[in-house]
């Protein structure tokens, strides 16, 4: 995943090598972040972020089920990444994680994504709408998970409204605030 600003491109990608305390991971990194203090089932991010007058390499460890492609969002001048269940927040300008949040969930998180007013998770079982302050306001779940097997996209964001395809190829858009206006059961 790539994502940039005015001030900093931000290159993430899965480090399918990095082994919790080896000391290569000091040859790779300038930061190391676990913040939920991982050993096992888990996933590296490897994370690089370039501005004009310096590029720092940050290793975030997160969940077994961590996906990277839309997994981050620029807000201001933190980099916000949804590891499964667990926001992390890092200062663009120093590289530190400032904070980190876990957030109470059903099955796997996907993807996040900024919306006016507030953020946007993609998951397996529930779709979350997040305040700008990170707090859960609303969740919808369906009938089965929003996957899919075939070519039918499951989650995509339109202006109007977010639209859903369950495993059983059953349709569903929801508006903004969390509620049904459009349900379509597969035949």
């Amino acid at each position: 995943m790539r994502l940039y600003n005015d001030n900093f491109i931000i290159e993430i990608n899965k480090d399918e090598n990095f082994t919790i305390n080896s000391a290569d991971n000091i040859t790779h990194y300038d930061y190391i972040y676990n913040p939920n203090n991982l050993s096992c089932d888990y996933v590296t991010f490897s994370v690089k972020i370039i501005s004009s007058n310096k590029e720092v390499m940050i290793a975030l460890i997160g969940g077994a089920y961590s996906f990277v492609e839309d997994c981050a969002i620029i807000k201001d001048s933190t980099l916000i990444i949804l590891q499964n269940e667990t926001l992390s927040f890092i200062d663009l300008p120093s590289g530190n994680i400032v904070d980190y949040k876990n957030i109470d969930t059903f099955g796997c998180n996907f993807a996040i994504y900024e919306i006016v007013s507030g953020y946007i998770i993609y998951g397996e079982i529930e779709i979350l709408k997040l305040s700008f302050n990170y707090d859960v306001e609303w969740r919808f779940s369906a009938l089965d998970i929003f996957v899919t097997i075939d070519d039918t996209i499951p989650f995509e964001i339109s202006d109007k409204c977010i639209k859903l395809h369950d495993f059983n190829n059953n349709y569903y858009e929801i508006d903004f605030d969390g509620k049904l206006i459009y349900e379509k059961m597969a035949e």
